[in-house]
C-alpha cells in the first residue's frame, strides 16, 4: 500500500509506502499549498505524473477517513482520499480506515427424499456458518470483527416458499390470486431478507418448501459484519433432493401442549404404504422410535404425542411400504421450554427492612408490586431470575400483599412487616 500526495491539478508530488504499523510520512512538501489530496492506493504514484487509481487490496474496503485525527472532518465520503492544506508546521493524523470484508460459507447437503406437497425442510443453521465445498472459507470476519447478520440475497431456486422466523415469503405473493395463502406471508422483497446471525449462525429458524420432484434448492447469502460491510462474493446453502415419496404428505407438524410434543401429519396419497413410525432425536443425527401406526389410506390424518424434554427435539416419519422398503419424511424441529417458574421468599415476617424474593425459571422481568390491605400500591419494582431485595424500611408495620406478574408467573403472597 502507498500514500500518494496529489496536487490541485491531479499530479503526484510525493509518494511513500505505508509502513507495517500503518503509518506514512511525507517530507519536504510545499508550504501553504491548497487543493492537495492524500491518496491511499495499491499503486505507487510517479512524481510529476497523473495520480493512479485509488485502490485497495482484493477483499478490502474503505470504512472512512478522519482529518487531523477527528472523525467526520474529511470530505464526507469514504473514498480513500483526504483533502489537506499545508502550513508552516507539521501536519499529523490524516487517518484512513480500511477493513477486510467478511467471508460467506458454501455448504451443500444431500437431503435425499423430497416429501412433496407443502412440506418444508428445516435448514440446519450451522450450514450457513460452515463450508463443506472445495476450499471455500467458513462464514467469518477478520481483524477482530464479527459477523452479526446474513442476508439471503435472492429467493431460493426450485422452491415454492421460504419461511424465516414466523414469516413466509413467496416469489409472487399477491401478484397472482391464491399465492399468499396465510396472513403472515409476503412477496420476496427486492434486495432479499436480512437475518440476525451472531457468528454466522442464524438465530431465526429458516425452512424451505421445495417444488416436487428430484430438484436442487439453492439459497444464496452474504455475511454482514459488525461494521455493516457485506461479503461481495455470496456464499450459498444447497439442498439436494434425490428421491421422491410413494407417499405424498399434505402436512407434517410438531407443537407443544402441556410439555408434550404433539406430532401430526396428513397424507394425500399412500401408494403401497404399510405403516408410519414416528421417530425423534436430540441431536438431529441419531433417531429413536416413539410410536408406530398403520396406514389408513389416502387423505388420512394422524397424530401422536411424545413427552418432551427441555431443549431442541427433531422429529421425522419413517414410512414402511408393504414390500419392506423404507423412506423418510423431512425433519421438523421443536424447541421445548417447560421449566416451571418458582418463587422463594425470605424470612416472613420481615424484621430487617428487606423483603427477599428468589426467582427461578422465569421469562424476562417480573413486575413486583407491594399493596396495602386497603389496596394502595406502596412499592413497585422489576425483578429477575435470581436473588432480589425489595427495600421496605420506609413502610409501617403491618400486613401487605406482594403481587408478582410476568409472562409465565402470576402469584400473590401475604407479607408481614414488623
Amino acid at each position: 500500500m502507498y500514500a500518494n500526495l496529489i496536487d490541485a491539478n491531479g499530479k503526484v508530488i510525493a509518494t511513500v509506502p505505508i509502513a507495517s504499523d500503518g503509518t506514512y510520512n511525507f517530507a519536504n512538501v510545499p508550504q501553504n499549498a491548497t487543493g492537495l489530496t492524500v491518496q491511499l492506493s495499491t499503486t505507487q504514484g510517479v512524481v510529476g505524473q497523473n495520480k493512479p487509481a485509488t485502490t485497495l487490496p482484493t477483499g478490502w474496503v474503505t470504512t472512512g477517513e478522519n482529518k487531523n485525527g477527528q472523525a467526520g472532518t474529511a470530505d464526507g465520503t469514504a473514498n480513500g482520499e483526504i483533502p489537506v492544506t499545508t502550513a508552516t508546521t507539521n501536519i499529523t493524523t490524516q487517518n484512513f480506515g480500511i477493513q477486510q470484508v467478511p467471508e460467506s460459507a458454501v455448504n451443500s447437503q444431500t437431503i435425499g427424499l423430497n416429501p412433496g406437497g407443502t412440506v418444508n425442510t428445516t435448514v440446519n443453521p450451522n450450514w450457513f456458518a460452515t463450508s463443506n465445498v472445495g476450499a471455500n472459507p467458513n462464514t467469518q470476519d477478520y481483524n477482530g470483527g464479527t459477523v452479526e447478520n446474513i442476508r439471503i440475497t435472492a429467493f431460493p431456486s426450485n422452491a415454492t416458499s421460504i419461511t424465516i422466523g414466523t414469516t413466509t415469503y413467496y416469489p409472487n405473493a399477491g401478484a397472482i390470486p391464491g399465492t399468499c395463502p396465510t396472513a403472515t406471508c409476503l412477496a420476496w422483497p427486492v434486495g432479499g431478507v436480512t437475518v440476525p446471525a451472531p457468528g454466522g449462525v442464524p438465530s431465526q429458524t429458516i425452512s424451505v418448501d421445495p417444488i416436487d420432484g428430484q430438484v436442487i434448492v439453492v439459497m444464496p447469502f452474504v455475511a454482514i459484519d459488525n461494521a455493516g460491510k457485506e461479503d461481495p462474493t455470496p456464499g450459498s446453502v444447497t439442498l439436494i433432493y434425490t428421491s421422491i415419496l410413494p407417499v405424498k404428505l399434505i402436512s407434517f407438524n410438531a407443537s407443544v401442549n402441556n410439555c408434550n410434543s404433539v406430532i401430526s401429519w396428513k397424507s394425500a396419497t399412500e401408494l403401497g404404504l404399510q405403516k408410519y413410525t414416528v421417530e425423534y432425536s436430540t441431536n438431529g443425527i441419531n433417531f429413536n422410535p416413539i410410536n408406530t401406526v398403520p396406514a389408513n389410506g389416502d387423505n388420512s390424518t394422524y397424530n401422536t404425542t411424545h413427552q418432551s424434554n427441555e431443549g431442541v427435539i427433531y422429529y421425522r416419519l419413517k414410512m414402511v411400504d408393504k414390500d419392506g422398503s423404507i423412506s423418510y419424511s423431512n425433519v421438523v424441529v421443536l424447541k421445548v421450554n417447560c421449566k416451571t417458574a418458582t418463587v422463594f421468599l425470605g424470612a416472613n415476617p420481615i424484621t430487617n427492612g428487606s423483603l427477599k424474593v428468589n426467582l427461578a425459571n422465569v421469562t424476562g422481568g417480573i413486575n413486583a408490586k407491594l399493596v396495602s390491605t386497603t389496596g394502595q400500591l406502596v412499592i413497585t419494582k422489576t425483578i429477575f431470575n435470581g436473588s432480589n431485595d425489595i427495600d421496605v424500611k420506609r413502610l409501617a408495620a403491618g400486613v401487605y400483599y406482594l403481587k408478582l406478574e410476568g409472562t409465565d408467573l402470576k402469584n400473590s403472597y401475604k407479607i408481614i412487616i414488623k
